[in-house]
Parts: C-alpha cells; sequence; structure tokens
C-alpha cells in the first residue's frame, strides 16, 4: 500500500494531515496500487485522458480558492 507523509495547518491552526486522510481512504476503499505514482500508467493515457485529466485538476484548484475566500 502507498504511504505518504505531509502535514499542515488549517485555517483555525488545528494540525490538518491531509496526506494521511488520503491513506485512509486508500485503506477504505481497499487501493493497493495508486495509479497516480506509475509512471507506465501516465505514459499510455491518451489525448483525451489528458484533457479530462486537466479539466479535474481546474476543477479542484477552484475549489481551493473558493474554500479559502471563505
Amino acid at each position: 500500500m502507498v504511504q505518504l507523509t505531509c502535514t499542515k495547518k488549517n485555517s483555525s491552526d488545528r494540525e490538518f494531515n491531509s496526506v494521511d486522510a488520503i491513506n485512509k481512504l486508500l485503506e477504505k476503499y481497499e487501493i493497493d496500487d495508486m495509479a497516480f505514482f506509475d509512471i507506465e500508467k501516465w505514459k499510455s493515457m491518451s489525448p483525451e485522458q489528458i484533457r479530462q485529466l486537466e479539466s479535474y485538476f481546474q476543477y479542484l484548484v477552484e475549489q481551493s480558492k473558493k474554500i479559502k475566500k471563505q
């Protein structure tokens, strides 16, 4: 299983470990192979899949900006 590490503080100064939260989700849904770190899977993506990935990244960035404004 993939294990990541990173700790940061959220806006109320409580410690939040986003990577720990992701690790828990990976465990909860029994995801043993996180393709994000598999370069061969990235290489096999089609142009359409790359466009979809970019759209998803843009969505995540916009959501993050909205949350920061609150």
